[in-house]
C-alpha cells in the first residue's frame, strides 16, 4: 500500500468529564500536518531451534509501537493541552514536574493511489516533544521546519473483541462513520468537504 499525502489528524482528549476534540487540517492558526510515521507494526521475528534446525519462527503481535509526527504551527493552546502542561495563575506555561499529558485518542487520515481515504486511528496514547529548536535568521526567507511530536499508544482497556488492541486502520468510506466512533468521533465532528 502507497500513501499519499497526510491530510487531517483527529486528537481527541480522553481524560476528564469533557471531550476534547482538536482537528489538525491546514486550518489558518491552527496548524497544518506535515509527516506521520507509524513504527514498530511488526515484532521482529524470532527464530526457535530445535533438532538441529529452526523449528519454527515467532512474530505474533506488534512490537514497540509509535508514531513520529511532524506538524506545522500548532495552535497553542492545543499543543499545551496535549502535552499536559500546566499554567500559572499569571497565565506563564510551566515547564517541570507539573508536566502530564492527558490520555488521547488520535486518527490520521491519508489516500492511497486510487484517491481512496485511508485511516489509522488509535485507542489510547500520551503525546510527547523532546525538543524546541531556536534557529537565527538568515538573509534569504526559507520554509519553516515542522515540529517534531511523538504519540505512544498502548493497549485499549475496554472489554470486547478490541481489547489488548493498540488501533485499527480503515480503507474507504464505506463504515467510516463506525470507524470514527471507536475514538470518540460522531459525524458532526467530521468536517465538510
Amino acid at each position: 500500500m502507497t500513501l499519499v499525502g497526510f491530510r487531517r489528524m483527529h486528537i481527541i482528549v480522553r481524560e476528564g468529564t469533557e471531550k476534547q476534540h482538536f482537528i489538525v487540517e491546514g486550518k489558518e492558526n491552527k496548524g497544518a500536518t506535515s509527516t506521520a510515521e507509524i513504527t514498530g507494526l511488526s515484532k521482529e521475528p524470532l527464530k526457535v531451534y530445535g533438532s538441529d534446525g529452526v523449528y519454527t519462527v515467532l512474530a505474533k503481535g506488534v512490537g514497540e509501537v509509535g508514531v513520529n509526527l511532524g506538524v506545522l504551527d500548532l495552535e497553542k493552546d492545543t499543543n499545551t493541552t496535549i502535552l499536559g502542561r500546566q499554567k500559572t495563575d499569571e497565565g506563564f506555561i510551566k515547564i517541570g514536574k507539573s508536566t502530564n499529558p492527558p490520555v488521547c485518542s488520535i486518527v490520521l487520515e491519508s489516500s492511497d493511489l486510487r484517491d481512496e481515504p485511508v485511516y489509522f486511528g488509535f485507542f489510547k496514547g500520551k503525546f510527547s516533544k523532546e525538543s524546541i529548536n531556536l534557529n537565527t535568521k538568515t538573509g534569504e526567507q526559507g520554509e519553516p521546519e515542522p515540529e517534531a511530536y511523538i504519540y505512544s499508544p498502548f493497549d485499549n482497556d475496554e472489554k470486547g473483541d478490541l481489547e489488548g488492541e493498540i488501533g485499527l486502520m480503515h480503507y474507504g468510506t464505506e463504515k467510516q462513520d463506525e470507524f470514527l466512533k471507536h475514538f470518540g468521533i460522531t459525524s458532526e465532528d467530521i468536517p465538510k468537504g
